[in-house]
């Protein structure tokens, strides 16, 4: 196997490893940088550009792959940040917000159902892809 895509990759705490089938397939491996877990196996044909390997991921396979990535950013994000990662995380893993909005005292809780709730209405790959989008400016940030 083969490593590519390696600087693209590691931004995103991601390498692509790239075993070749034959003259026109080749199957390729995307693990996780910084566990060295594998998030997906595919067989894909080749096009001869890098970047089309990182755009063969799925929706479901990118949005995993960025909720593994934010755990491990070396310094956090803002309060604020971490509020539209969380909204837009629910919104994606849960739809819109189902649960009563909690008590005056809990702060916490209250600033985490308001951000989640203020997505309401936003379609679950359309989250995902905002999570995506919003984790990858984040992980390139911290």
């Amino acid at each position: 196997m083969k490593v590519i895509g390696a600087q693209l990759a590691r931004r995103r705490f991601l390498t692509i490893e790239v075993q070749k089938i034959d003259s026109r397939h080749s199957r390729a491996a995307v693990f996780d940088y910084n566990s060295k877990k594998t998030v997906s196996n595919f067989f894909f044909a080749l096009f001869g550009n890098e970047e089309s390997y990182c755009s063969i991921m799925s929706l479901d396979e990118k949005f995993t792959a960025a909720a593994a990535s934010v755990k491990d950013m070396k310094s956090r994000p803002s309060d604020a940040e971490l509020l539209e990662l969380y909204a837009l995380y629910k919104q994606a893993t849960s739809g819109d917000c189902s649960i009563d909005q909690p008590g005056v005292l809990d702060l916490k809780g209250k600033a985490k159902w308001e951000a989640w709730n203020g997505k309401k209405g936003m379609a679950q790959d359309a989250a995902k892809e905002a999570y995506v989008s919003c984790a990858n400016a984040l992980i390139t940030k911290y």
